[in-house]
């Protein structure tokens, strides 16, 4: 959440880009969790963003598309937010997660798609974004009611920063 102000409102120039360019570095590491909140904010940070070293310039700006994964998931963002249990790990789409992502994971409890992507968020469990999303299989028991905040966050993000429309 952070990024979001630093970019936005540093003034030295210097620190704006390379404030951009760890945003745009991260981005890339989070882009399989397909989280829209953190979409808005990298892309809406990022727009027009440059950074310049001593051997080469690296265009930031987001490539043209990426709000639509971000749109998909607050789509299919489920309407029960209810914490019931998930099963998945069976699922002949999913790949075990790789050793070098996760080296301290337990073998056989992390998947992710074989597009390199966690599953859509209607079909885990998504209590907070806080929550590894590559963890398929929740032993929920049907007591918690999430606040809608994973949500309503990212919803408001996106209509802040003209992403959507009403």
């Amino acid at each position: 959440m952070n990024y979001y102000h630093l970019v936005k409102y540093e003034r030295k120039p210097a620190y704006k880009a390379m404030y951009a360019l760890s945003l745009a570095s991260y981005w890339e590491l989070e882009k399989p969790e397909r989280n829209p909140f953190f979409d808005f904010v990298a892309a809406s940070q990022l727009k027009g963003m440059r950074y310049k070293d001593s051997h080469d310039t690296f265009e930031l700006s987001p490539a043209p598309g990426w709000a639509n994964e971000a749109i998909e998931s607050l789509r299919r963002f489920p309407l029960n937010l209810v914490e019931w249990p998930m099963r998945n790990s069976h699922r002949r789409d999913l790949k075990p997660l790789p050793a070098y992502i996760r080296p301290d994971r337990d073998p056989g409890t992390l998947f992710l798609r074989h597009d390199g992507k966690v599953i859509p968020v209607d079909e885990r469990n998504v209590f907070h974004w806080n929550l590894d999303p590559y963890r398929v299989d929740s032993a929920g028991q049907g007591r918690r009611l999430a606040d809608g905040t994973s949500f309503l966050l990212p919803y408001y993000m996106g209509l802040y920063e003209g992403v959507l429309q009403d």
